[in-house]
């Protein structure tokens, strides 16, 4: 007799060779609260990040309730499961490759979100993904279709300093200072 542990593994990986393509076998645990949002809405894009991971069709996700499943009869417990060590042994235990996991909080009216993909047999860290966000908590939706794109390869990471933009501005009085994300730009009009 297999284990349920191993039944569960296999299961979820012969469920990626059924459907043609070999696809990375992911779980996504919710992400981790640092301050300034509630349960429900950590919740929230949790679900949001991996609905959209579904979407890309790049990875075979696990049911959030069935990855609670599994775990629940393992005797695993998730809460508080925010090193390296315990999400790959919770990706051990549901036979994933990968998993997501990471945070989201908020300074003042700045949220930074930090997500992590981590390779499960070897505890690496594939891609580290962060992203600042300055604006109402609705904003952070959209902001996880991005993250979601950059985890499956459909869009690359640009770093900040590779975006440019041209900006004319007009000054009366002359002399005035230039703000740019509130900060004090070198252009003096």
């Amino acid at each position: 007799h297999l284990s349920i542990r191993r039944q569960r593994q296999m299961c979820i990986r012969d469920s990626s060779y059924a459907q043609g393509s070999k696809k990375t076998n992911i779980a996504v645990i919710d992400l981790n609260s640092h301050g300034g949002l509630t349960n429900s809405e950590i919740s929230s894009l949790s679900d949001r990040l991996r609905s959209l991971l579904v979407r890309t069709n790049a990875f075979n996700v696990v049911d959030r309730g069935k990855m609670e499943e599994i775990l629940k009869e393992q005797g695993f417990q998730m809460g508080g499961c925010t090193s390296a060590e315990c999400v790959v042994e919770a990706g051990q235990i549901l036979g994933v490759e990968q998993m997501i996991t990471g945070s989201i909080g908020k300074i003042g009216r700045l949220y930074t979100i930090d997500i992590v993909l981590i390779d499960v047999q070897t505890a690496k860290i594939i891609k580290s993904i962060t992203r600042d966000y300055q604006g109402e908590i609705e904003g952070l939706v959209s902001l996880m279709q991005s993250i979601t794109n950059e985890l499956s390869g459909l869009q690359k990471s640009t770093p900040p300093a590779a975006q440019t933009a041209k900006i004319s501005v007009t000054s009366n009085p002359d002399n005035s200072e230039v703000y740019i994300d509130n900060r004090l730009s070198l252009i003096h009009i």
